[in-house]
């Protein structure tokens, strides 16, 4: 019997996204895996499943399209969106908001080699007002 392991969900990964990839582009959906997970025993797993609907006229993805709406809850702005900022050496890029997450509620993408995290509203601000100055927060305002 194979065990659902932390290389087992390594291993699958590249296979689910690029079956989704093509399902996607079929049904005008942007599909987006998330964190996989797997119990002790190695019997079962999931991976989190996200959707977003493709804005077709203007050619957006569906996360950017979710964010553009999400943003100004936030104090953000729609430039906001896929803007790259350093944290700790590393360079990252601002791609979503998880209105659900009251603390960690930004998604991000180390630029180096594409993997996601959470941050915390407050943080990114921080990052992107020492790199890009007082007059983007002051914009969002």
């Amino acid at each position: 019997m194979t065990q659902i392991t932390s290389q087992t969900l390594k291993t699958m990964r590249p296979q689910i996204e690029e079956a989704l990839k093509e399902l996607g582009e079929r049904l005008g959906i942007d599909f987006s895996l998330g964190r996989g997970t797997y119990n002790a025993s190695g019997v079962s797993g999931s991976f989190a499943l996200e959707m977003a609907a493709r804005d077709e006229a203007t050619g957006k993805s569906g996360g950017q399209v979710l964010f553009e709406r999400l943003a100004p809850r936030y104090g953000l702005t729609a430039e906001d969106y896929g803007r790259e900022f350093t944290y700790q050496r590393n360079r990252y890029k601002l791609v979503g908001i998880n209105p659900k997450s009251p603390v960690n509620c930004l998604t991000i993408i180390r630029v180096k080699d594409d993997k996601e995290f959470v941050m915390g509203l407050e943080t990114y601000t921080f990052c992107r007002d020492m790199e890009y100055g007082k007059a983007t927060a002051q914009k969002a305002a």
